[in-house]
């Protein structure tokens, strides 16, 4: 299974997993998969000890880590089966004190 790994795009500079470009007639046709969706765990696995969203077969939305031998809430760890899907943490809102510094 293939470990995600984001890459900046060349043109916009965001944080992507995939960049495909292709030239077609004189036009460029972008397409992006970026950080901010839902990825499969049959598709790719985050990497190792990096907190993300993660969906579980029972419904529920859960902040974890993957661990190599399986899912992990704190020190509880879940069977590597018990997540679908998973997706990057968005960034955190800009605060008064960050805006003042």
């Amino acid at each position: 299974m293939a470990r995600l790994e984001l890459k900046k795009c060349p043109f916009c500079g965001a944080e992507v997993d995939t960049v495909s470009v292709k030239e077609k007639d004189g036009n460029l046709n972008i397409k992006m998969k970026r950080k901010d969706r839902w990825i499969s765990v049959e598709d790719a696995l985050p990497e190792e000890d990096v907190s993300v969203l993660c969906y579980m077969r029972i419904g529920e939305i859960v902040v974890m880590e993957y661990g190599g031998d399986g899912w992990y809430c704190g020190v509880t760890r879940y069977n590597p089966r018990a997540v679908t899907h998973w997706m990057y943490l968005p960034e955190p809102p800009e605060s008064e004190v960050q805006r003042n510094e």
